[in-house]
């Protein structure tokens, strides 16, 4: 893991006095955030959105806004499910899949993003696998006390033997639930990481809350991915559970996929989730391009005959 006990780094803002000329130095001290590199996936049709975030998230002490990189959302079309490398990643995708453009573009874009992190520089540095690379989509908005956070996720992670250590660290997740590893210390709130808890079933659907049938631990929008589990993380992502019910890129929608492939006892990927919601980052509501693309394939497949598609639970 990369050396957090000795990653500092010094910045410096300078303010005048309102009612003196007097310039006065501010210096802050922080941890430099402890990640290989930070991705954010952004459409290209809005690039408004991922400048609105890079101005956020270069005000956030510690942070090296020269490792952030923007990662191109992907635009699903009717003849995708042709494409060979689309049908690498997700193998089980059918031509009906484009009926939820938006839903199967979403899928894709964050498995693309861990194809990246799998194949980048930082990572192939990583010799023993046990670096973490950052990943965002553009409405999500970590707070002030996140690189401080992630440091801490990051130390207690590398405390503990390479068995226990988790593949992928959700840090924003909806509906949260799993055992309590640990609490992090100094922060506004209290912060709790919980442990996905995995168990063998029948059928491919997780655990849901018992009173409206929610999945748990939803939501894509800020998580950590360990280098080394990049490549499982891509195969279970586009292909769980396999089989006759392999995964066709759009049902469910990809942060229940993947809800569902880390609780399986059957995968050997593991997870932790920073626990309340909103904690450390927040998720800023507002237009969703998913939805949109969703909404205007849908409208388009029904003046041609088509079907409804599934209901969202967030």
């Amino acid at each position: 893991l990369i050396n957090v006990q000795q990653a500092y780094a010094v910045y410096r803002w300078n303010t005048t006095s309102r009612t003196s000329t007097t310039e006065t130095t501010t210096t802050r001290t922080c941890a430099v955030l402890p990640v290989v590199d930070t991705y954010v996936i952004n459409m290209d049709d809005h690039p408004e959105r991922y400048r609105s975030f890079l101005a956020h998230f270069s005000n956030l002490c510690g942070v090296e806004p020269s490792r952030l990189h923007r990662h191109s959302g992907v635009v699903a079309t009717n003849t995708m499910y042709q494409t060979p490398w689309v049908k690498e990643l997700i193998p089980g995708i059918k031509k009906n899949s484009s009926v939820r453009a938006g839903s199967l573009g979403l899928s894709l874009a964050h498995l693309t993003a861990w194809v990246k992190i799998r194949q980048s520089q930082g990572c192939m540095d990583n010799v023993d696998g046990d670096a973490y690379a950052l990943v965002f989509e553009d409405d999500e908005r970590p707070k002030q006390h996140f690189v401080e956070a992630v440091n801490q996720i990051v130390q207690i992670v590398a405390s503990l033997p390479e068995e226990d250590r988790p593949d992928f660290i959700n840090l924003n997740v909806l509906r949260t639930h799993g055992d309590v590893v640990a609490v992090l210390e100094d922060t506004p709130i209290r912060v709790r990481l919980l442990k996905v808890k995995k168990a063998k079933r029948k059928w491919r659907t997780g655990p849901t809350e018992k009173e409206r049938g929610l999945h748990y631990n939803v939501w894509m929008s800020a998580y950590m991915v360990r280098c080394g589990a990049a490549q499982a993380l891509v195969h279970y992502g586009g292909r769980y559970p396999d089989g006759a019910h392999i995964y066709d890129g759009v049902t469910p929608t990809f942060d229940r996929q993947m809800a569902d492939a880390l609780s399986d006892g059957d995968t050997p990927i593991k997870a932790w989730v920073v626990s309340p919601t909103d904690v450390i980052s927040y998720h800023r509501e507002g237009f969703d391009s998913r939805k949109q693309r969703d909404a205007e394939a849908a409208k388009s497949t029904a003046a041609v005959g088509g079907s409804a598609y599934e209901q969202d639970e967030a």
